[in-house]
């Protein structure tokens, strides 16, 4: 065997494995495109869960103003019943927490 057929049979063995190694990188950029999909909606769904969060927050926040105004009505109104009480002369019972 002369040089050139060994060169020519080195080449072959070469041109195989850059075949074989060929697929292996289509098979990752297959599994690769697939991450990709699964990461888009990951994304998607963690953009909407950031828009419910940020919607709780507000409706919290809407709450906790609206209890604090309630809180401030109900102890006028037990003020206010103590005063009357003492003008009409009846006595209001309540208990207090």
């Amino acid at each position: 065997m002369n040089n050139e057929e060994k060169i020519l049979q080195i080449l072959e063995a070469m041109q195989g494995h850059m075949t074989e190694m060929n697929g292996r990188m289509v098979r990752v950029e297959g599994r690769l495109d697939r991450i990709e999909t699964r990461l888009d909606k990951v994304d998607e769904r963690l953009d909407k869960i950031e828009d419910d969060v940020s919607t709780l927050k507000e409706d919290v926040a809407t709450l906790k103003e609206d209890s604090a105004i309630t809180r401030e009505a109900c102890n006028t109104l037990v003020e206010w019943t103590d005063h009357a009480s003492a003008v009409v002369q009846v006595p209001y019972p309540y208990k207090q927490a």
